[in-house]
Formats: structure tokens, C-alpha cells, sequence
């Protein structure tokens, strides 16, 4: 890694976006070096800056959109890491309450290093409203590998459908799963009150005998990080394929 900011704790509060390296509408370093070359070579020194410092700038855009958007709370959550973050694994703030990255943030709530996510930004906000969603397998059959799709409702809100696998993971009888549900443009309010999830089965000529083309959850628990309160839901159906299958309240 090439860069020239501290990934070492240094204050009361240290806070890492997306585990405090690369924010998500930043190029990687290899390809950010290649864009740094071509604008020093084309005397683009805005493009230099750009491809250079664009990790570093998303501070500067983080802490302004924190000062006036009262609907953006950039909640952090005490963590060893980003790794430990996106398992789901650091999603409990303590008595003290969760922390806010930015304007807001106090050191009479969580200290130490504190760890979030952000989107990249549709609009001008890159606040992401954060769900923890837990997926409880039945047992009615083998296992499955494949595309997972979800998304999610509350009485007012649907969320966008989003992928949360695509083929990384071999799904076993009796098994729970963990994935991090990030919401950006429209934030939901209220309580979480149906899923819908939809399963495509590995399309690999090799592979595909291996894995059923249906799938069952018995449960799916969703933790909303930003108000630290669980849902549980349960299927309509015990069949999931490509086709949504409904959640509800249990």
C-alpha cells in the first residue's frame, strides 16, 4: 500500500470508513498510480491531485456532509478491524451509545477505534443506513451455491434489491450466514417489516450437479446498526428459487 495517511490509533477516537484505507469512489493504488502518470504526463495537475489524494479528500467530504445532514448519523462501532466490521461481528454500540464520525462526534460515547461504512455517493450523501441481516438455513435441503438477492420494507420504504452472495459461499443445512445490508439514497425509517430474498443456482457446467436449485431459511434476524434493534422473520414459502420469496414478521 502506498499512501501517506496513519492507520495507527492517535486520539480518543479514531474512526476508519470502510476499514480506513480505500473509500469506494476511489480508484485502487495500482490503477490510481497509472491515472497519476497519464495527468503528470498530459500536465493535468488537477487529475495528479485527483488520482492521488481522492482518499484523503473523502474525509473532507464526509465531515462536511456530517455538519448539516441530521439524517445522516454516521454511526461507528468499536472493532479490531474492517474485516471484523463487515462480518457483522462489531455491530452492538456499549451503554455509553454509538458514536458519530464527523461534526457530532463526543467523547462521552464509544472511543477508541471505531469502524463504518460509507457508499459510494448517489447524489451528495455517502451516509449508508446499515442493517445486519443473519441467515438462518433449514434443513430441507443439501446445499446451495449461487446468487442470493435481498431487499427489504418497512410500512413506508422498499429498499433496492440488492446481491448478498454471488457464489462465495456454499450454503449448508442448519447453517447461519451473516451479511452487512447497507441502504444509501433513501433512508428507511421505521422498523424492518418483510425480506425478500431470491436464489439463481450456479450456472458452472463442472459444478452445477452439486448444489439444489432451491433453497430454504427458516429465520432471517435483521439488526439495524442505526437504532440497535432486531427483527426476526419468517418464510412464506420453503422454497426459494429465482423468484422473491417473502419474509414477514414473526
Amino acid at each position: 500500500q502506498i499512501g501517506a495517511g496513519l492507520m495507527q490509533p492517535v486520539g480518543h477516537a479514531d474512526f476508519y470508513p470502510n476499514g480506513g484505507k480505500f473509500q469506494p469512489e476511489c480508484k485502487k493504488t495500482s490503477d490510481k498510480l497509472l491515472g497519476a502518470i497519464f495527468n503528470l504526463v498530459s500536465f493535468n495537475m488537477d487529475g495528479v491531485e485527483d488520482a492521488l489524494g481522492c482518499n484523503h479528500m473523502a474525509a473532507i467530504a464526509y465531515f462536511i456532509e456530517s455538519i448539516g445532514n441530521r439524517n445522516c448519523k454516521y454511526n461507528a462501532y468499536k472493532c479490531s478491524s474492517g474485516d471484523e466490521f463487515d462480518r457483522g461481528n462489531c455491530a452492538v454500540c456499549s451503554s455509553k451509545g454509538c458514536n458519530q464520525m464527523g461534526y457530532w462526534s463526543s467523547p462521552s460515547r464509544d472511543v477508541g477505534e471505531l469502524y463504518l461504512n460509507t457508499l459510494t455517493p448517489n447524489g451528495d450523501s455517502y451516509c449508508a443506513q446499515v442493517f445486519r441481516v443473519k441467515l438462518v438455513s433449514d434443513n430441507i435441503y443439501s446445499q446451495a451455491k449461487g446468487t442470493f438477492k435481498m431487499y427489504l420494507k418497512t410500512s413506508t420504504h422498499t429498499s433496492p434489491v440488492q446481491t448478498i452472495d454471488d457464489t462465495k459461499v456454499t450454503f449448508k443445512p442448519d447453517s447461519t450466514e451473516v451479511r452487512m445490508f447497507s441502504v444509501g439514497e433513501t433512508r428507511m425509517s421505521g422498523l424492518v417489516e418483510s425480506a425478500f430474498v431470491s436464489y439463481t443456482k450456479t450456472g458452472n457446467i463442472l459444478t452445477t450437479w452439486f448444489y439444489d436449485d432451491s433453497w430454504s431459511f427458516k429465520q432471517i434476524e435483521i439488526f439495524s446498526l442505526d437504532n440497535q434493534f432486531t427483527v426476526k422473520l419468517c418464510p412464506t414459502s420453503n422454497k426459494i428459487q429465482s423468484s422473491f420469496v417473502e419474509f414477514k414478521r414473526c
